[in-house]
This record gives structure tokens, sequence and C-alpha cells, in this order.
């Protein structure tokens, strides 16, 4: 029967950590025609509508004013089709890596340990402080240089 040694760390997840994988299987060929498809509808979809409001503005920009809701629901049109757009590219390998990214960073800013307000404001002011002792220092070396420069140049 083997004693197991209480020091040496044993190979346990513990379960209570949320972690993300990310998926490193090769891309097939339909995977491939898909990502290139898809990548294609968003710059559709995003060159319509930089020239949708581009076309609207000189062809009907002149019959409605700027504060009319001609002008409020082009922008809003506009931000749909980004948004469109957004979600057609989440659906690729770059926009599901992108994604997993996120939700990976977001796990990790959760397990920050954020300093107090007291901490902040006593951080911030020895940078400041430790700012300005520099700076004064290098502002009297500058200024010791520049003299002696000026006395060997004048000789």
């Amino acid at each position: 029967m083997a004693v197991q040694n209480k020091n040496v760390p044993t190979n346990k997840v513990d379960n209570n950590q949320k972690t993300a994988t990310i998926d490193t299987k090769q891309p097939d060929e339909n995977s491939k025609f898909l990502d290139t498809f898809l990548w294609l509808v968003v710059f559709i979809l995003l060159g319509s509508a930089v020239a949708g409001n581009y076309l609207l503005n000189k062809f009907y920009g002149d019959f409605f004013d700027a504060n009319s809701l001609y002008a409020l629901l082009k922008g809003v049109g506009i931000v749909l089709v980004i948004v469109v757009a957004v979600v057609v590219a989440m659906f690729t390998t770059s926009g599901k890596k992108v994604l997993n990214f996120t939700k990976e960073s977001y796990v990790e800013v959760r397990r920050v340990v954020w300093p107090t307000g007291t901490e902040a404001r006593t951080t911030t002011i020895m940078v400041g402080v430790v700012t300005c002792v520099v700076a004064l220092m290098l502002w009297i070396f500058d200024s010791i240089f520049l003299y002696g420069i000026r006395f060997i140049t004048t000789l």
C-alpha cells in the first residue's frame, strides 16, 4: 500500500473556478467557406451603411433639416446595420475567439482584488509627489548643465 505525502500537491481541479477553453480544432473546408461568406456579408453590411448614409445625405439631405425625424431614423438605421454586422461577425471563427477572449477577460477581472478608496488616494498622492520631486530634480540638473555650457561657450 502506497502512502501519500501530504506536502506533495495533487492534480485536483477546483470546481469553483470558472475557466474557458479555446477550441483548437483545425477548421475544415466548409467552415472556411462559411467564414469567408460571413466576412463578405459583414463588409457588405458595413459598406451599405456608409454608402446609404452618403447617398441619403446627397439626395435627400436638402429636403430634411438636421433636427427632423428623418435624421433620427437614419441614425437608428445605421446603428442597427452596424449591430447586425457585429452579430454576423461573432459567428465567424475569429469572432468566436474574440467572444471567448472577452469571457476569459471578464472572469479574470472578477478575480482582481481592487484597492479601496483610501489605498487609491494614497497611491495617487504618492505618485504625484514623486513625479513633482523628479521634475524638480531634472529642472535643477538641466539648469546646472545649461549654465555650465553657457560658461564654457563664452570663454
